[in-house]
């Protein structure tokens, strides 16, 4: 995730509703026009749903700390 901030992918995700796959996470961030970057991170992703944006927030930070 370098050179990508949480504030960076949350910004196409504000109205994002949850739970959301991590399909319709991507799909939405695609939508609002997210960076190839945030796109890259949230591909990266490991699959399932997201109950809330702090669990997606988790799983991002589990991926730059690489846990």
């Amino acid at each position: 995730m370098a050179g990508v901030t949480l504030e960076d992918v949350f910004e196409p995700l504000n109205d994002l509703d949850y739970p959301a796959a991590k399909e319709d996470v991507v799909r939405h961030a695609q939508s609002r026009g997210a960076s190839e970057d945030v796109l890259r991170t949230l591909r990266a992703l490991p699959p399932g749903d997201y109950a809330s944006r702090s669990e997606l927030a988790r799983s991002v930070d589990t991926m730059e700390s690489g846990i």
